[in-house]
C-alpha cells in the first residue's frame, strides 16, 4: 500500500507542478525538519501552491505523511504505534517515504485553507511525538 500511495502521491505532486502554467519554483517554500523526535514547521501558512522542503536531521530513518485533518483524529493500526495509512487514504495529502539521515526532500502541494497534520509514520514516532498541526489560512 505505501508504495501505492508514493506513486499516487508522486503523480499528484507532478500534476500540481504543472498546473496554472506556473513553474514549481513558484510555490512558496515551506521548511520541515524532522528530528528525533519532532516536527518543526510554521504553524501557519497560506493557501496556494506550496513547496516543502523536507529534511531528515535525525539519526534514524523518518517518512512524512501531510494529513488533511478532521475531528475524527488520526486512526491507529492494531499495533497502536503506527497510523493506518489505508484508512487515512482519501484524507492522504502528500508522503515522504522513509529517507536516511542528512536528506531534504522537496515536495509540490497545493493546499486549501484547513487544518493539515505533518507526521512521521515510522513505528512509535508518532506517539513520541512527531507529529505538527498546520492551519493553512
Amino acid at each position: 500500500m505505501r508504495n501505492a500511495l508514493a506513486g499516487v502521491a508522486a503523480v499528484a505532486a507532478a500534476a500540481l507542478a504543472g498546473c496554472g502554467g506556473g513553474k514549481p519554483q513558484d510555490a512558496r517554500v515551506v521548511r520541515v525538519v524532522e528530528q528525533d523526535f519532532t516536527i518543526r514547521a510554521p504553524r501557519t501558512i497560506a493557501p496556494g501552491r506550496v513547496r516543502l522542503l523536507v529534511r531528515n536531521r535525525g539519526p534514524v530513518e523518518h517518512e512524512l505523511l501531510l494529513v488533511r485533518a478532521t475531528r475524527a483524529g488520526l486512526p491507529l493500526r492494531a499495533d497502536g504505534f503506527t497510523l493506518d495509512e489505508d484508512a487515512l487514504e482519501r484524507r492522504l495529502v502528500a508522503t515522504v517515504e522513509p529517507q536516511p539521515p542528512g536528506t531534504e526532500t522537496s515536495l509540490d502541494v497545493s493546499l486549501e485553507r484547513g487544518t493539515y497534520v505533518l507526521v512521521c509514520n515510522m513505528s512509535g514516532h508518532a506517539a513520541a511525538g512527531m507529529q505538527r498541526t498546520i492551519t493553512v489560512r
